[in-house]
């Protein structure tokens, strides 16, 4: 009996070997071989074989097997799957083979993120290299799982292996489209709520002592950021925590939530300034992942200032848009923060320096002051020491002369008289001096304690002055700080007036005016 001879397609060479067919690699053809029953490759007979009569065949046709009821399936696949087509599918699994070949899991989920379909991929190893080229330009290493894409497929289905798709190419174009239709959906949903500037209203005050960090673990971006944050940290300027979480994958957002979650819960025990989030470069599908809603909602609803140095130049994200404030890279916060702080110091050493020297001035006066009443209080002393001596002399002197002038008088009467007269001259003197030194000494303990309450009572005026020259303090009592564009203080209308703009500080911001100097008509 004569081969005969089948009319197969590249495409389908696997369905007829797998049905038994055979090739001839001289004449290069497929042919059913003897024994073998026709029936299964009947849609590949030559025309003049069509109407062959197949009951005297050796396979029963009654018996419906495996292979022809797969056999059935795949020339239905190729018959409806000719072309090529594009579908829009997530990537949730890829390998790269050592032999070149990707081989992917294609999945799709629907509104509440239930899987709703799911197939095998297949990526030859040539045009593998082409996707990843082209791919490269928007994620870092080339393709990878976990995104969304936009893929060229045609169906191949194996009677062993079953049913795959084979990824002819892939447009980038449509990964970063379907990120920017996610982005302004979570946009407007914020607009609605009337809550996407929320957290820009939160008042940052500048002046930061203890700050939470969220950033991924090992990041090279958060190795930037503690350059100068340590430095801080260092010399007890700026206290930093910090809290990490992974930024890239599906559970990423989540835990991003919760680290904010437990930074607020410290800063009811130990207040925090702010929260910064941060993190290095990446690609825009790595950026994808913090375009979450509920990311958005907790940052927008954060009762602290939230930071943000994501780390990309070229694109933003929604943290970006609805943060109290939003760099490019970490490093650019750190600096930020490091020259608030060491701007803040500055201006305290200034405003120290001012409040010593003041001091300084006070406890000169006062000490003068204080030498002035020692040295009237050592002069009185002197003087009425004078008196004494001067009194002591006069005594001494009568006694004598009255000595002198009683000699002429009879013993007895000389003794009685200079007894009675020097007893009561004595004690008259005695009483006398007495007075005067107890007075001297009332004098002294007056004048003494009325310089130590002076002294306490301008010490507490000057403490108090020293209090109220507390930055903080003046704010919060309702008075505003006149600063240059460099943050230098204008104590005076003459240095307020020599600049063209200043900033005047309130306790709940900033406001950048323009100085008018009234002319005097007079």
């Amino acid at each position: 009996m004569s081969k005969i001879v089948l009319t197969v397609a590249f495409a389908e060479k696997d369905i007829v070997k797998a049905l038994g067919a055979k090739w001839d690699s001289t004449n290069k053809y497929w042919y059913v071989p003897d024994g073998l029953s026709i029936s299964p490759f009947i849609r590949w007979l030559p025309k003049n074989l069509k109407n062959i009569d197949v009951d005297n065949q050796s396979l029963d046709l009654e018996e419906n097997t495996l292979l022809m009821f797969l056999s059935k399936i795949a020339q239905l696949i190729f018959r409806e799957s000719r072309q090529s087509e594009w579908i829009t599918a997530e990537i949730s699994y890829l390998s790269r083979h050592s032999s070149g070949h990707y081989y992917l899991d294609l999945v799709q989920h629907n509104d509440q993120g239930i899987m709703i379909a799911k197939i095998s991929a297949i990526i030859w190893k040539d045009i593998a290299i082409n996707i990843d080229k082209k791919f490269s330009q928007i994620v870092n290493g080339g393709l990878k799982a976990d995104i969304k894409v936009m893929i060229l497929v045609k169906a191949k289905f194996d009677l062993i292996h079953g049913l795959k798709l084979v990824i002819e190419d892939i447009d980038p174009a449509y990964t970063i489209g379907d990120m920017a239709v996610k982005l302004k959906k979570i946009r407007n949903e914020l607009i609605k709520q009337n809550i996407i500037t929320s957290n820009k209203q939160v008042v940052l005050y500048h002046q930061f002592y203890n700050i939470a960090v969220v950033a991924p673990y090992d990041a090279a971006g958060l190795g930037d950021f503690k350059k100068e944050a340590e430095l801080l940290q260092k010399y007890n300027l700026c206290e930093f925590k910090y809290y990490h979480a992974n930024f890239q994958g599906k559970k990423a957002a989540k835990e991003i939530i919760e680290q904010i979650a437990l930074a607020h819960k410290h800063h009811l025990e130990t207040p925090y300034d702010m929260i910064v989030i941060i993190r290095g470069g990446g690609s825009v599908t790595d950026l994808a992942w913090l375009n979450d809603y509920d990311l958005a909602y907790c940052i927008c609803k954060s009762v602290l200032p939230i930071i943000c140095g994501i780390g990309h130049r070229k694109d933003s994200t929604i943290l970006d848009e609805v943060s109290n404030r939003a760099f490019d890279t970490p490093s650019k916060v750190s600096t930020f923060i490091y020259n608030d702080v060491v701007s803040q110091a500055e201006d305290f050493i200034y405003q120290f320096t001012n409040i010593l020297n003041t001091v300084n001035q006070n406890i000169m006066y006062h000490r003068t002051q204080l030498d002035v009443v020692l040295s009237s209080i050592s002069s009185n002393a002197f003087s009425v020491s004078k008196v004494i001596y001067s009194d002591i002399g006069s005594v001494y002197g009568g006694i004598s002369s009255h000595f002198f002038n009683c000699t002429k008088i009879s013993g007895l009467t000389i003794r009685a008289l200079f007894e009675q007269d020097i007893l009561n001259y004595a004690f008259i003197l005695l009483v006398e001096n007495r007075r005067k030194i107890f007075n001297l000494i009332n004098e002294f303990t007056y004048q003494s304690k009325k310089v130590v309450l002076d002294s306490e009572k301008k010490a507490a005026l000057l403490i108090n002055k020293v209090i109220g020259q507390d930055p903080i303090y003046i704010l919060e009592k309702g008075f505003t700080i006149a600063r240059d564009k460099d943050g230098n203080s204008l104590p005076s209308y003459e240095l307020a007036k020599k600049c063209n703009e200043f900033i005047l500080q309130f306790r709940d911001g900033k406001l950048l005016v323009s100085s008018v100097v009234e002319k005097n008509n007079d």
